[in-house]
Formats: C-alpha cells, sequence, structure tokens
C-alpha cells in the first residue's frame, strides 16, 4: 500500500501484533522517503536519488496520485535523471498513474519538441498505452490542446512556473531547489562588546583608524600595487557593505594600538605576517595562514574566537568525542519525523594536517602531497576520488556549484586553483570528504532525514580513519585549528535545510528568532514583491546551522541544534494553527464585502 501511494491510510491503523505495529509505527518514515525519492527525481538531483534509490521496488513507488519518480522526472524536465531511471529501472519505463497514463504520455505535453519524447521512446517505451481517456501518447504529442501539463503537476509536484505556496501534505517534503550558489548568506549574532566599552561607540570607525591601516598597506604593498590585496583594501574603502565589514571587526578587534603591537610580528616557522591573516571580505575578518597564527596574533584571533562563540575567556578548551576522549551521547531525538519541514540534514568536520601550514601560504607540492596522503587512507574503501584539476571545465564549475563546502573566489585561500583540489564519493553520494578546499581536510556527510545519530556516527569514523594515518593541528586553548578562526574548537557545522513557509514571510521575524537561538542563517529565496509585501515560492528554503563550535564539545553542539530547530518548528506549527484558526473565524462570520 505504501508503495501504490496508499500510505496515508495506514497512519491511524494499529495492531496487537507488534511486529506489524512496529512497520505501522514506520509508515510515516517511508512515506517520507518516497516524497524525497519524487522531490529529487523532480529537480533532477541525482545524488539524492542514488542515496534514495537502495532497493529496486523503490523506483516504482507512486505518489497519491499513482505517479512513480519517472513521471516526476519527466515533469521537471530531467533529462539525466530520466536516462538513470530508464537505464537502471527500465521496469519503471511503463508505470502507469491512476489515470493509465505512463511517464510517455508526461512526455508528450512539454514544450520541448519531442526532445524527452524520443528519450523515452528510444529506451523501450510502449506508444500503444491507451489513458483513462482512450488516448495514446502520440495523440498527446499531436494535440497539445487535449491536456496540458499544467493538469499533470499536483501535490507534491510544484510546477515550475508556480510563485505562490501550494497547500503541504501532512507528509509531503517540498521540492529541494539547486544550486545553492543562488543563496544569500545573512551573517547574525555580531559578537558582543568588550565590557567597559559602550556599543554606540564601538559601532563608529573613525577615519583615522582607516588613514592609520591604509597608510600601513600601502606602504607594504608599494612593490606590488595590483596584488589582491590592494584591491581588496580599495573595496573595502568603498561602499557600504565594506565599510560595515570595518565598523564591525576593525573597530572592535584591530584597534590602533593593537596594530601597532603585532603589525611587525611573524610566525615561527612559517613566518607569516598580520598582513596575511588579514582579508577584508564578508564571509571573514581574519584567516589564519598557518597554526602558530592564533598565538602569534593572539590580541586579534582570541577576542575574536570568545565573543563570537559567545564564551568568556578560557585556557583549556573541553574534551572533545572526536578526538577520542569522549563517545557520542545516548541517541539523539529524531527531528522532524515525517520530513514535512527538514529537506536536509548536513554534517561537515573541518581538519589540518601538521606538519603543513594552512591553505594560504602553502606551497604547491604539499597540496598534492595531502591529496595522496588522503587517497592512501581511503584507498580500500568504497570511496571514488575527483580530480577537480583533471576535470573539464564544464564538469568543475557543475561540481562547485553543487558544493556542500565553500570555495573562496579572489583570495589566498583559491591559490593555485584547481591544483591539487578534489573529493573523494561514496557510492550513494552521502558522504564526501573535500582535500584542499577551504581547510586541508572537510569530512561532510549528509542525510534526508532529520537522524543526526547515524550521521555523526559516520563523521566519527572518518575522521578517525584520518587520524589513525596522521596527526592534526591542535591548540589547547583554541582546540583544532582551521583556516577560519570562527570555526576553530570543534570544526563542526550541523546544517539543517528546512522549509517554513509562514516563518519566512516575516523575515526580519525569522532572522531575529535564529538570532535568538544562536544559529546563522543561510536564506535561500525568490522574492515576488507586491508592493512592499512579498511571498514564498514554493520552492524556497533556509538553512540554519550553529554558530558556536569553540568552547563546547560536539554533544552539546548536537543537543543546542536540535533543540533549536525543534523550537522553530513548533513556532511554525503554531503559526499555521493561528493562521487556520483565524481563517475557520472569518468563514463563520462571512466575509465582509466591499459595500459594507
Amino acid at each position: 500500500m505504501v508503495l501504490k501511494g496508499h500510505g496515508h491510510e495506514l497512519t491511524t491503523k494499529t495492531s496487537e501484533n507488534p511486529e506489524i505495529q512496529e512497520f505501522l509505527n514506520n509508515v510515516p518514515a517511508y512515506m517520507a522517503k518516497i516524497n524525497s525519492i519524487h522531490s529529487a527525481a523532480y529537480t533532477g538531483n541525482m545524488r539524492d536519488l542514488q542515496s534514495l534509490l537502495d532497493r529496486k521496488r523503490l523506483a516504482e513507488a507512486q505518489d497519491s496520485r499513482g505517479r512513480g519518480p519517472l513521471h516526476h522526472a519527466v515533469l521537471g524536465n530531467a533529462p539525466q535523471v530520466v536516462r538513470y531511471l530508464v537505464n537502471g529501472y527500465p521496469h519503471c519505463l511503463n508505470l502507469m498513474d491512476h489515470n493509465n497514463r505512463t511517464a510517455l504520455h508526461y512526455a508528450a505535453t512539454l514544450p520541448d519538441s519531442g526532445a524527452m519524447y524520443k528519450v523515452l521512446i528510444q529506451a523501450g517505451g510502449d506508444p500503444n498505452v491507451r489513458d483513462s481517456q482512450g488516448n495514446t501518447p502520440g495523440i498527446y504529442l499531436r494535440r497539445k490542446d487535449l491536456l496540458k501539463m499544467a493538469e499533470l503537476v499536483g501535490s507534491g509536484t510544484p510546477a515550475p512556473s508556480a510563485t505562490k505556496s501550494k497547500a503541504v501534505d501532512t507528509w509531503e517534503r517540498p521540492a529541494t531547489p539547486y544550486p545553492e550558489t543562488q543563496s544569500t548568506v545573512i551573517h547574525i549574532s555580531p559578537p558582543a562588546s568588550p565590557p567597559g566599552e559602550q556599543e554606540q561607540e564601538q559601532m563608529e570607525l573613525p577615519v583615522s583608524n582607516l588613514s592609520l591601516l591604509n597608510s600601513f598597506y600601502l606602504e607594504v604593498l608599494s612593490k606590488e600595487s595590483q596584488s589582491i590585496w590592494s584591491k581588496t583594501w580599495k573595496k573595502l574603502t568603498s561602499g557600504n557593505n565594506s565599510t560595515e565589514v570595518a565598523n564591525k571587526y576593525v573597530k572592535r578587534y584591530l584597534t590602533p594600538q593593537v596594530f601597532h603591537k603585532v603589525k611587525m610580528r611573524c610566525t615561527p616557522r612559517y613566518a607569516s605576517t598580520l598582513l596575511d591573516c588579514i582579508k577584508f571580505y564578508p564571509q571573514f575578518f581574519i584567516v589564519a595562514p598557518d597554526p602558530h597564527a592564533y598565538t602569534s596574533f593572539s590580541e586579534v584571533f582570541l577576542p575574536a574566537i570568545f565573543d563570537a562563540n559567545g564564551v568568556k575567556p578560557f585556557t583549556s578548551h573541553p574534551d572533545m568525542v572526536l578526538q577520542g576522549a569522549t563517545a557520542l551521547s545516548q541517541d539523539y531525538p529524531i527531528v522532524d519525523l515525517p520530513s514535512k519541514f527538514v529537506q536536509l540534514v548536513r554534517v561537515r568536520v573541518s581538519r589540518n594536517i601538521r606538519p603543513f601550514a594552512f591553505i594560504p601560504i602553502m606551497k604547491r607540492e604539499h597540496l598534492y602531497e595531502i591529496q595522496k596522503l588522503i587517497r592512501r587512507v581511503f584507498e580500500s574503501e568504497q570511496f571514488e576520488w575527483f580530480d577537480l584539476e583533471t576535470l573539464e571545465k564544464d564538469e568543475r564549475d557543475e561540481v562547485v556549484e553543487n558544493r556542500s563546502v565553500w570555495f573562496p573566489e579572489a583570495t589566498k585561500i583559491s591559490r593555485f586553483w584547481p591544483k591539487g583540489r578534489g573529493f573523494l564519493a561514496n557510492e550513494s553520494g552521502s558522504t564526501h570528504i573535500w582535500v584542499n578546499a577551504e581547510d586541508h581536510v572537510d569530512v561532510v556527510v549528509q542525510s534526508q532525514y532529520g537522524n543526526l545519530r547515524p550521521v555523526m556516527e559516520v563523521v566519527q569514523s572518518t575522521i578517525d580513519m584520518v587520524q589513525e594515518h596522521c596527526d592534526f593541528h591542535f591548540n589547547s586553548q583554541c582546540g583544532f585549528l582551521t583556516v577560519d578562526p570562527f570555526r576553530c574548537g570543534t570544526g563542526l557545522k550541523i546544517t539543517f535545510r528546512v522549509r517554513l513557509p509562514n516563518l519566512m514571510q516575516n523575515r526580519s521575524y525569522f532572522t531575529q528568532r535564529c538570532e535568538t537561538l544562536n544559529l546563522s542563517l543561510k536564506w535561500k529565496q525568490k522574492y515576488k514583491y507586491f508592493g512592499s509585501s512579498s511571498e514564498v515560492s514554493p520552492e524556497d528554503w533556509v538553512e540554519v546551522e550553529n554558530i558556536k563550535t569553540c568552547g563546547v564539545n560536539e554533544n552539546e553542539i548536537v543537543d543546542h541544534v536540535i533543540s533549536s530547530v525543534t523550537e522553530l518548528i513548533k513556532d511554525e506549527e503554531d503559526k499555521a494553527r493561528a493562521i487556520d484558526r483565524a481563517t475557520t473565524k472569518k468563514k463563520e462570520h462571512g466575509t465582509p464585502t466591499s459595500d459594507s
């Protein structure tokens, strides 16, 4: 029944047989998985689709209208997914929906001059199948007026031209849009002001401070005025966005006193200077060019790290799970079991390998050395290596476009790009091990469900495998050291991609709510403006992740993210109920006419 799209009929059933009852308890999860398959097929998300189709029968899993993954792939005009399904699961080629229509009937309605239709015909699609109206696919191909694509689109498959949110069924997972590069990064929870200083004064940047820094950089850069640092400085001193960055960070942490104190220093062994640490760019205030930067320029790094994590200064970092000192805590509660709101969960852990410097000042041969080391660690595992340097430009751009880690452009972190860069991926595509992306190693594991326990177990086992062959840069005060000092400590980022349409309608409130919960917010939204109001598209989503990475261990971060996301979902449900009550009350009292 579940595979035929009738799972909702079982959600209220109970049984005295414990085995049957266990199955009934899992029905919502099965339905959520099927909806995830359909969503991945519709959006052309091959990685998620391959991960979810772990059984052949799932390729025939139908929704409430009888449509299988191939129907959804055709509706989404995703030729790559269509070819994958008809080649790997030919038994789904002539699967019929409740109107006896196959994917070939659907392809006949596409405005693509019959291109998708030809693909299915060549794969073995039956052109003689008649639907409940007695029409074959060929009839619809010739007579577009008999069946419109809009008639085939229903709940669970948003139309490409849709601009308004449709009513969401209890178990529906909204489509996951790509690419992520269209997202807008929103930074919230700026570091607190140092004790004893007024907030108003902290947000003002005196011209003398900018002049002091400018004269220093011009002096240092006099022989290379066209360098990226010179261009970046010019960008900083012009434009509102750059001024905001300076207001938040330069005045707060790089005061004239601190600047004069550290400007002539360099780190031992690697000889990094303050110039190597400063990178005025929206995502960063400072970067660590090597592990010693945390101590050589501690007057700049430590206050920024402590304030960003909202912790008091400490001299010893707590023991961490992924260091082998402790173990994962008891099972974490599953967030959003029916997957009504949660579209994806991603866990990323970053590490840098001793004795190498960090990427901003690394030599090219060291990039290749780290690459060989990581590949050697996983050579006996079921991972495939993708070398960005050898990929064709179009393929490389596609990989970077759908990346799970951030590749900084036009900065020293991207030096020698794409040489020495690549990633390992398991067969399902749920685990990626990035090499030399931002840090030496970024382990990224993702899941379609809000169950973090198995994800964290995979992360822990993967990190342990790497650590068996090498040591990581570690500081007793700051924990594991990363290029971005605001991710040091655990190096752990837990991201939930969620769709909360009612909260998303009020962007200002949603941002403030995330700030209160100590979450950072990445917004992907196609606003449709109507005067001063805006609407949330069915394809809109947000990603929320933990801000704090230092001064806590991984179990505490997981507990915090789970509780915070659960609160956001509760807020969404409360708002939905309030809207339903208001709508019901309005109907009971009648809608006022324009004359009244």
